[in-house]
């Protein structure tokens, strides 16, 4: 597909913020293991104030709005959400076949190395214990899935042109990988969908943009069972450029529209 100078120029933007604002975050990451993490988070605001730009904004912006991937998944209050993407999750996705139809699609998400030492307390030691790290993922696992699916798990499901709702969220299981929490679930399809009889699309998206889901890199959706034929294309969102001055211009203190998040989704289609 292709794309418009401004909309590769705000995709490098975001990435560049990305990086930029995941190294900040693992410096306060690290001053939370060394001397707890509140004392971390008020030594890295700051450090975020002394930096000066663009590190100091980035390293504030990271601490101050942290909790907003919180507020979707129920472990932190509600507060109003951002227009740019503050909170990063990388995708992994398998679309799941029985008896040549599609039945369920199982996700892992891999969370950002700074919410996932807010939530998982372990990884503020100075050496976190992999079993306790476990058992903590593990403990959170349910209680996500269940806030999730107040929210349709994010996860938005279409075949021949109508939506699927109804879909059932399972836990399946969490580990912290390389201080990254990861959380795995299942949707099961109320009923099973025949792919030679339509297609079948989706999107995995926060409607405000506040949280940045995307597909790994190098990870497209698997096909577990599919019958011979099948074919899953990714499509890279274009957004307008209205949309895309419109992304840049909210500051961190308003609440974006709703509807901005499906203009920087990616949208996979499987037929058969």
């Amino acid at each position: 597909m292709f794309l418009t100078p401004l909309a590769l120029f705000f995709r490098a933007l975001m990435r560049g913020l990305r990086q930029l604002v995941l190294a900040c975050a693992g410096e306060a990451v690290a001053l939370g293991r060394t001397r707890g993490l509140n004392q971390g988070l008020a030594r890295g605001l700051t450090l975020g104030l002394t930096l000066g730009p663009p590190q100091g904004r980035a390293l504030t912006l990271a601490l101050a709005l942290s909790l907003a991937l919180g507020t979707v998944l129920g472990l932190v209050g509600a507060r109003p959400a951002a227009a740019h993407p503050h909170e990063w999750i990388d995708m992994r996705i398998a679309l799941v076949f029985e008896d040549r139809q599609l039945v369920a699609i199982e996700q892992a998400w891999r969370f950002d190395p700074f919410f996932s030492s807010y939530v998982v307390e372990e990884l503020n030691e100075d050496r976190p214990d992999k079993q306790v790290l476990q058992e903590q993922a593990t403990a959170l696992g349910p209680e996500m899935i269940g806030n999730l699916s107040k929210h349709g798990f994010l996860t938005e499901l279409s075949y021949d042109g109508a939506r699927i709702e109804g879909a059932e969220g399972i836990f399946t299981s969490a580990d912290v990988i390389r201080d990254q929490m990861e959380l795995r679930f299942r949707l099961n399809l109320r009923a099973p969908l025949d792919l030679k009889a339509a297609d079948f699309q989706y999107r995995v998206y926060d409607p405000t943009y506040y949280i940045e889901m995307l597909h790994a890199d190098r990870h497209r959706p698997k096909l577990k069972g599919a019958p011979w034929g099948c074919r899953v294309t990714v499509e890279t969102p274009d957004p307008d450029e209205d949309v895309l001055l419109y992304a840049g211009s909210v500051d961190v203190d308003q609440s974006s529209d709703t509807g901005l998040g499906i203009h920087f989704a990616e949208t996979v289609r499987l037929s058969c």
